[in-house]
């Protein structure tokens, strides 16, 4: 009888004590498990952009897929009514006309474009600076031609004067 408790006490202790834990063994997976020692196929993906200032962040994402969007964003106006209408482009890409001057100090950066100012958004490859070219003439008088960086999730306004 003692021998049949000792034994059982040993199976016991033998099959609870080599249990090894199962899970997830891929580092790059959303579930991994570090106490795992057994891949048992649980693994699962959720790929999508993973850098948090990116316009289309997903926090559930664990696995960057490369679709990330960066934007930046400019205000143009002018305070002078002497230059007329101005046709603004970007890149040689017609973005508006300003019909009217703002009067006094300036519009709010990246607010609803208006007669008096323009707002652009411009879809950007990374998340640093990216050098753009602006040319602007006025129906009256007055021509721009100059360089500017956009910069992701920063808006800046350019005065044309």
């Amino acid at each position: 009888m003692k021998y049949i408790l000792i034994i059982s006490v040993l199976l016991f202790l033998f099959s609870t004590g080599c249990k090894k834990e199962k899970g997830c063994l891929d580092i790059n997976a959303c579930n991994y498990s570090v106490t795992a020692e057994v891949n048992d196929g649980s693994c699962t993906y959720a790929p999508g952009c993973t850098d948090v200032v990116a316009d289309n962040y997903n926090s559930l994402a664990c696995t960057d897929d490369g679709s990330c969007t960066y934007s930046g964003v400019r205000t143009y106006w002018t305070s002078s009514s002497a230059y007329g209408n101005i046709s603004i482009w970007v890149d040689g890409v017609y973005i508006g006309q300003l019909t009217s001057f703002w009067p006094t100090g300036e519009p709010v950066c990246g607010s609803a474009t208006n007669a008096d100012h323009i707002t652009h958004t411009l879809t950007l490859p990374t998340s640093s600076s990216v050098n753009h070219h602006i040319t602007a003439s006025g129906s009256v008088t007055g021509t721009w031609d100059f360089w500017r960086s956009y910069y992701s999730s920063v808006c800046f306004d350019v005065e044309l004067i």
